[in-house]
């Protein structure tokens, strides 16, 4: 049997080392390559987050400079470093998934939103609006004889009819859009813009298309590969990857990679083996390696490197275990310490290098398990046993000595859920605006005066947008109704808090709702049941906060997560599926607000339920849209695609990213409410049923 195990791995070992010296060649010789082309990288663009610090922000980190592609997502945009200008021509090569759009836009810099500017930042310093922009009245944003006017931008929507569309004046011919990957090319003009993909020509006019100019995404993620801005013949903007200064650490990793199983497998030079990953590696080079590091929690390794790690850690395991085998356990050893000695050299200048140093030092027990299982010593399930424990004891106590210990634990998932369930069910206790967790104190009710009631998540009262509650749709609308001065008088109680979604929302109101005392209930919600992803449905984090203190398998399971390792493995399988769980699927969305809609309905309230708008394409909320008109209709009240009619108004300066208003979006939005409200007559109405 160990002379069958030991012919196994003298046939394997040359095979898999030659093949990892074609895969790292290949990779090194295709980053240096892209390293070395004449361009601008990231200088190209200014990457930013989005004003807003939501939870998703917390989980992926700081953003970080993707050295493959500009990779944008509801929480990032770039600002262009060179402005359009008439005769330019603006390639882009883009990849747009199903249920995806990329806008093109001019407007100003992204950046924190603040009260008095109604598309969330003020002009670039030093300067006057960009070109297309006009000013609001006194009073601030929707407070004057008019409103600001709408910077011009060009759509490309890949949701449910896949075509290219103008906002903020411009026109477009009709044009449907290809599969995701696309080769778009703009050639500006004085009055508009063409736009070229493939044999497919649009003309996009009615607005100048010059000055400061933006990308930007909806709900889904779209990668930014290539971008070239050319006046004439000359290149203005040139962008395809990051800068060669952040490749040439990885080329020569990749080369020492390479080099080491190159000479390790030399003894049959094994150019067709090493041939077929050669080839491969270019194509492995361009895969979106940093959304699935993001998504198993892997924040703070640059892409870039990740191919020197797929290619360097089986290098040095297999190395580590060729020399075993040929020269024996204490050789081995002592040359399997010295990249655990490089790490340790690094310690007064990197406080990973701590953690860095203990995971080089795990790799030396798979080489004593290797060894106690090829030379046939004594006691070998000993040492088997022994050395996979000591392997898993310094991989845990390097990874909580990295960045890792603060990413591969449950804070976003079970721990933050429990919290919020804390809250909801067990402690109930208002908060001071801004706040998370709980709503703010609602004022006593007074006689002669009705009450609207507004539920929903951080477009309705989110802390982290807006310093001020006052700001939000729901004192608009306050304010609008008492500006009609037509009887009765009304009040609006904002009841929003960030992070919920219509569970949340539920089981609130089967506490508060008599307290509350509504004569209507406002519900603005989709965008936090449809797009907060976690480790499990919200149903199911709550089924798992009430089960028993005492529950084996509640116990089991902290005991078990408490591990940095099973908890990063379990990053890695959620990984497998895509997109982590829905945290409200529609069909637990449909219990939710059923359940809403007859706690109203036995105090004698109506329910507006308004659908979450979503910039700059509303197609992911129309199956939600569809479910809140089928839930009015089956139970007489009223519902409003408030997604769909910011989309019909197509003013991306309503909205600070994908779902979140600026104040003159929140001004929109409370007009549009109080038509609703006016048009069921629930206004003049008295109540159906008596307190």
């Amino acid at each position: 049997m160990r002379s069958q195990r030991g012919a196994l791995v003298n046939a394997a070992v040359p095979r898999a080392l030659t093949a990892l010296a074609g895969a790292g060649l290949g990779f090194c010789v295709w980053w240096a390559a892209a390293g070395s082309r004449p361009e601008t990288g990231m200088g190209a663009f200014k990457l930013a987050a989005r004003p807003l610090e939501l939870t998703s922000a917390a989980l992926l980190g700081t953003l970080r400079n993707d050295p493959a592609a500009l990779e944008l997502s509801a929480l990032r945009g770039a600002q262009a470093a060179a402005d359009l200008n008439a005769g330019d021509t603006l390639t882009l090569g883009v990849v747009v998934p199903q249920g995806a759009s990329l806008l093109v836009r001019l407007g100003k810099s992204i950046g924190v939103a603040a009260p008095n500017a109604g598309s969330g930042g003020g002009p670039p310093p030093g300067g006057p609006p960009p070109p297309g922009r006009g000013r609001n009245g006194p009073g601030g944003p929707g407070g004057g004889a008019h409103r600001e006017i709408v910077s011009p931008g060009i759509v490309f929507d890949r949701g449910a009819n896949a075509e290219l569309r103008g906002i903020g004046g411009l026109t477009c011919t009709p044009m449907s859009l290809p599969e995701a990957a696309m080769e778009a090319q703009l050639v500006v003009g004085a009055g508009g813009v063409e736009v070229a993909i493939g044999p497919q020509r649009a003309s996009c006019t009615g607005a100048a298309f010059v000055g400061p100019w933006q990308l930007r995404s909806g709900v889904a993620a779209v990668r930014v590969e290539r971008a070239a801005l050319y006046s004439g013949s000359v290149n203005r903007l040139n962008y395809a990857g990051g800068p060669w200064y952040t490749r040439w650490p990885t080329a020569l990793g990749l080369a020492a990679v390479g080099a080491a199983l190159a000479a390790a497998g030399a003894k049959k030079p094994p150019v067709r083996r090493a041939l077929l990953p050669f080839l491969l590696a270019p194509w492995i080079a361009t895969l979106p390696l940093a959304g699935w590091l993001e998504s198993i929690r892997v924040l703070s390794l640059p892409e870039a490197f990740v191919p020197v790690l797929a290619g360097g850690v089986p290098a040095v395991l297999l190395v580590g275990l060729h020399l075993c085998r040929e020269r024996g356990l204490r050789p081995t050893l002592a040359i399997g310490l010295i990249p655990a000695g490089l790490f340790a050299l690094m310690l007064p200048f990197f406080p990973d290098a701590k953690g860095w140093t203990l995971l080089a030092l795990s790799f030396l027990p798979w080489m004593v398990l290797f060894w106690a299982n090829t030379r046939g010593v004594r006691a070998v399930a000993l040492w088997s046993w022994g050395s996979i424990l000591a392997a898993l004891m310094l991989a845990e106590a390097g990874t909580r000595f990295t960045a890792l210990d603060k990413t591969w634990i449950r804070t976003a998932g079970y721990e933050r859920a429990a919290t919020e369930f804390k809250e909801l069910l067990e402690l109930q206790t208002y908060r001071r605006y801004p706040s998370e967790g709980f709503p703010v104190q609602p004022p006593d009710s007074r006689a002669g005066v009705r009450r609207i009631v507004a539920l929903g998540g951080s477009s309705t009262g989110g802390a982290y947008q807006m310093d001020d509650i006052n700001l939000f749709w729901p004192k608009k609308l306050e304010e609008a109704l008492a500006a009609s001065a037509q009887p009765p008088a009304w009040e609006v109680v904002n009841q929003g808090v960030g992070g919920w979604n219509t569970l949340h929302i539920r089981l609130y109101a089967e506490s508060q709702l008599e307290r509350l005392n509504p004569d209507i209930l406002v519900l603005y919600v989709g965008h936090n049941d449809l797009f907060t992803r976690g480790v499990a449905s919200h149903k199911a984090l709550l089924d798992r906060y009430r089960q028993p203190a005492n529950s084996t398998v509640l116990a089991a399971s902290d005991v078990m997560h408490r591990s940095r390792l099973f908890v990063g493995f379990k990053f890695v399988l959620l990984s497998w599926r895509g997109d982590a769980a829905v945290a409200v699927p529609l069909a637990d969305a449909r219990e939710n607000l059923n359940t809403i809609l007859g706690l109203a309905q036995a105090r004698g309230a109506h329910v507006l339920l308004v659908t979450e708008g979503l910039s700059p394409d509303a197609a992911p909320m129309s199956t939600y849209a569809d479910l809140l008109a089928e839930l009015a209709e089956t139970s007489h009240q009223r519902a409003f695609d408030a997604s769909a009619r910011f989309a019909a108004e197509a003013n991306p300066d309503d909205f600070l990213d994908d779902c979140h208003l600026t104040v003159s979006g929140h001004v929109r939005l409370a007009r549009w409410i109080e038509a609703e409200l006016r048009d069921a007559g629930w206004l003049a109405a008295t109540r159906d049923a008596p307190r």
